[in-house]
């Protein structure tokens, strides 16, 4: 009996033991574990605004990959969301390159270019940056980027001091003051404020010559080139490649964020189809060559993922059994890995070109179709070709569905000739029918 009381005894203890170790592991991992907040908030600058449009994009695609909420809150500019992230109105920010210090935040990613537009009014026939000499120019808000670098531009150009400054303006105002006559706006070129002013008339861009010298003389501006006619093929706007500066749009947090959240953001970024809306996003693999500095821990191995090697070899040299065995295993897998990744690349590659080549032959089609419509006057004619243009778009499409081709210059150059194209036919059918009406009236 003393026995079996003994037994019962050293079990009921065990038992608790393992209970009370149980419990305190579920404690420490608790205390231990990362807590990433069901509702995150992320601060941009004024609605309408390019950063406005990207963090509504990003919300969606944030809220469908995690089931967690966003909050997406408008703001003055770069220095008052490095505020909001300070003071904890915030945990997410974009800002501009270069405009507020890095200091005490934590950069997760380059996003997108955000290039220099000297904007005038057409009617005051300015043609160079001397111009603006005696003019009313917007710079921007006070606490924006935007202003940081329009500042630094026009004082490299010792025009500060000949300016008659719209102080605490946003350059949308263009379109309703026309008091103002001038604007130097730094933004993506997707802004739709921006796109909104340069598709009428009424302004010109002016180049940068002097581009190459500002960059030499600033960390965070490069020369940048716009294409010719990106914001309006029929007002040719602009009418040829245009010099300019640019600086980056940047995704920044609080210090100490989750590394679960920064990874799903960064995922909701690159891999929940924001190239589609907005194609001069930075491809995964350009971010860090674009970054002014050091990413945060989890932000650098989402972007370098042979990183995690390093740390899981870390992580074996502390276990004394089978930490030989372990990292062979590991690397091993990281072997396979690596060789099921370059296959994928390679399926990728083939993918793309194929998609290419067919874009190819679809580009050859329109230049056929351009080139016997310079001899064709029949109407009927004139409109099989319309219509031939327009399936061949469609085609497009439908067909070239892969991100890194719909991001692709050639794929921009394409539907540029397919809207250029649809405009030559339908001038000449107008100019047909109304010679044909002349003639009828006589």
């Amino acid at each position: 009996m003393k026995v079996d009381s003994r037994a019962k005894l050293i079990r009921a203890v065990l038992s608790w033991a393992l209970a009370l170790v149980l419990i305190a592991s579920v404690a420490f991992w608790y205390r231990t574990s990362e807590r990433v907040p069901d509702n995150v908030t992320l601060v941009t600058g004024i609605e309408g605004g390019l950063y406005h449009q990207f963090a509504l994009e990003l919300q969606k695609s944030y809220e469908r990959r995690t089931g967690r909420q966003m909050t997406v809150m408008s703001s003055a500019g770069s220095a008052a969301n490095r505020r909001s992230i300070l003071d904890g109105t915030a945990q997410l920010a974009i800002i501009q390159a270069g405009s507020v210090s890095l200091d005490q935040v934590e950069l997760l990613s380059a996003l997108y270019p955000e290039v220099v537009h000297v904007l005038v009014r057409k009617d005051l026939g300015i043609h160079s940056l001397e111009g603006l000499d005696g003019r009313k120019v917007v710079l921007g808000p006070l606490e924006s980027g935007m202003r940081r670098s329009a500042l630094e531009i026009l004082e490299f150009h010792s025009l500060m001091p000949r300016l008659v400054e719209a102080t605490n303006r946003y350059f949308g105002d263009l379109a309703s003051d026309e008091t103002l006559d001038a604007a130097v706006v730094t933004t993506g070129i997707f802004n739709p404020d921006l796109v909104s002013l340069l598709e009428g008339a009424q302004f010109r861009l002016l180049p940068i010559p002097a581009a190459g010298a500002v960059e030499a003389r600033n960390a965070h501006l490069y020369e940048y080139e716009l294409p010719l006619g990106v914001y309006s093929i029929a007002n040719q706007v602009p009418p040829e490649r245009l010099a300019t500066l640019a600086t980056t749009a940047l995704l920044v947090g609080h210090e100490g964020l989750a590394p679960t959240l920064i990874q799903d953001l960064l995922e909701s970024v690159y891999e929940g189809g924001l190239h589609y809306r907005f194609p001069t996003l930075f491809r995964k693999d350009e971010v860090l060559a674009h970054s002014p500095g050091g990413l945060a821990k989890e932000a650098d191995l989402f972007f370098n993922p042979a990183d995690r090697i390093g740390q899981v070899a870390n992580i074996m040299e502390s276990i004394a059994a089978f930490k030989e065995l372990a990292f062979a295993f590991f690397a091993g897998c990281y072997l396979l890995w690596g060789r099921l990744r370059r296959a994928e690349e390679r399926e990728k590659a083939r993918l793309i070109q194929r998609e290419k080549d067919h874009l190819d032959d679809l580009l050859t089609e329109t230049l056929r179709i351009e080139e016997a419509q310079v001899r064709e006057s029949d109407p009927a004619a004139l409109h099989r070709m319309l219509d031939e243009v327009t399936r061949i778009k469609l085609k497009a499409l439908r067909q070239l569905t892969h991100e890194d081709l719909r991001g692709d210059r050639v794929f921009l150059i394409f539907l540029t000739q397919c809207a250029n194209l649809i405009s030559k036919i339908q001038a000449k059918l107008n100019e047909v029918a109304y010679q044909d009406q002349a003639r009828l009236e006589e």
